[in-house]
């Protein structure tokens, strides 16, 4: 009888590993992290703030916890801001998307649209 009512209502029964294969499918937010330390961008801007500053200042990564983004059509992105540290506090450099379900990097223009990281890197080209 229970599973009748639960096929009827749209649930389903989930055993514990079919739960975390499940998990394992989305992007934490330590992994969009990653993804974004890992970009080749964020590595150079992080050795040039080390240079200049003599090793003084540095690069932060910071997740936004709130994931749901205004303006991204039909995802939820973790917002992954990475800061340049300064004596008198941080300083925004850039704000990049990490996609939650399918790991898409793109990054949020102060003005418009999020692009791509590849039309991003086409624009810092020109």
């Amino acid at each position: 009888m229970t599973i009748l009512v639960m096929v009827f209502c749209g649930c389903e029964v989930v055993k514990p590993d079919q739960k975390r294969a499940h998990e394992a499918r989305f992007v934490s937010a330590k992994q969009a992290l990653g993804r974004v330390r890992g970009l080749p961008e964020v590595q150079k801007e992080a050795a040039r703030v080390k240079a200049q500053s003599q090793g003084e200042s540095e690069v932060v990564l910071e997740v936004d916890e709130t994931r749901a983004r205004d303006g991204t059509p039909g995802e939820d992105y973790w917002n992954v801001i990475v800061y340049r540290s300064h004596d008198f506090g941080l300083g925004r450099w850039k704000t990049f998307l990490v996609g939650v379900k399918d790991g898409e990097v793109l990054v949020d223009q102060e003005t418009g649209a999020p692009v791509t990281l590849q039309q991003w890197r086409r624009m810092k080209r020109k």
